[in-house]
């Protein structure tokens, strides 16, 4: 056990990485963070790729980030 004091369990949180990222720019930002959807996602990678001129695909590059 890592806390055998209960006031101090209580005061422990468990969470992801991503979970905490976003905690932490929601309040940097004060505002909710939205987050898109796969089909904004998909449109903004097409969109880079077409201004950047890369010789990638959207699809490519949307795995690669991942």
């Amino acid at each position: 056990m890592i806390a055998g004091d209960e006031q101090v369990r209580g005061r422990i949180e468990v969470l992801n990485v991503d979970r905490l990222a976003y905690r932490i720019v929601s309040h940097a930002r004060g505002a909710k963070l939205v987050v898109p959807d796969v089909r904004e996602l998909r449109q903004r990678w097409a969109a880079a790729v077409a201004d950047a001129g890369l010789p990638f695909s959207a699809v490519f590059l949307e795995r690669e980030w991942e």
